[in-house]
């Protein structure tokens, strides 16, 4: 018929399920070849009768079977799936993972199925550090991270030598010199940093900023103090970037 037609013309499918009904969800899956499949989104979201749909999925076919993946993204996946990737590092191909957003209750194959395809991504999202400071990331060239404390940044970029971009939300110590403490990211040309915690000063944002030489879009969005109203520092600092967007809240010193 006009579907099967449709999808054999296609060697390649992209398929992301988030926000998709039931009954196009249980279409889609009687038709797809998992071997042409280069790009996977699951959710189990409670919108659109979502939830339970990466346990659906995973009843029909098993991991190991999207041979050409390249991109999966399990971020709204439920607590039980994990059981059924313990062979997700059999993925020669993947290079682009999104981790749950949730905190999954321990699972110890797929935290080494997770474990043994980490060295070979491109691009990586993770919601906390759980599996960034036991690994090795030398092909890792972009990382979003929701959730990082100051004390952890240094780990995270000794682990991490050939980052190309980051986009991170921080937790803060005003008292400690966690931007010394970096080590020089000359790879690194994008930077999307946010804040959570303490405000910063410009003190750090010059030196955390002075160990990236060769950045070139920087994105800010914090709360800190008003000396991060200096015009001047502020022209030198962005004086090589080719965008520079920035939301600061400003707080007077006495609160």
């Amino acid at each position: 018929d006009y579907l099967d037609a449709t999808l054999v013309s296609y060697d390649r499918y992209i398929l992301n399920f988030h926000s998709v009904l039931k009954s196009h969800f249980d279409v889609t899956c009687d038709y797809i070849q998992p071997d042409r499949v280069i790009s996977l989104t699951l959710s189990d979201g409670d919108d659109d009768g979502a939830l339970g749909q990466s346990e659906l999925f995973f009843s029909r076919f098993n991991i190991e079977q999207f041979i050409h993946l390249r991109s999966f993204d399990m971020s709204s996946m439920n607590n039980d799936t994990c059981k059924k990737l313990s062979q997700l590092y059999k993925l020669k191909y993947l290079s682009s993972l999104e981790l749950p957003r949730l905190f999954q209750p321990y699972c110890k194959d797929f935290d080494i199925a997770v474990g043994k395809i980490l060295p070979q991504l491109n691009q990586l999202m993770v919601y906390n550090t759980y599996y960034l400071l036991d690994n090795s990331f030398s092909n890792l060239h972009h990382l979003i991270l929701k959730h990082c404390n100051c004390y952890q940044l240094s780990t995270i970029f000794k682990l991490m030598p050939n980052l190309y971009s980051l986009d991170i939300i921080l937790t803060l110590n005003i008292h400690s010199n966690w931007a010394n403490n970096i080590p020089v990211l000359t790879h690194l040309k994008k930077l999307v940093l946010s804040s959570y915690g303490e405000r910063v000063t410009m003190i750090q944002i010059k030196e955390f900023l002075s160990k990236i030489p060769n950045l070139r879009h920087f994105e800010l969005d914090i709360e800190g103090y008003m000396d991060l109203i200096d015009g001047q520092q502020w022209e030198l600092i962005v004086a090589n970037l080719m965008i520079f967007d920035f939301r600061i809240d400003l707080l007077d010193s006495l609160r």
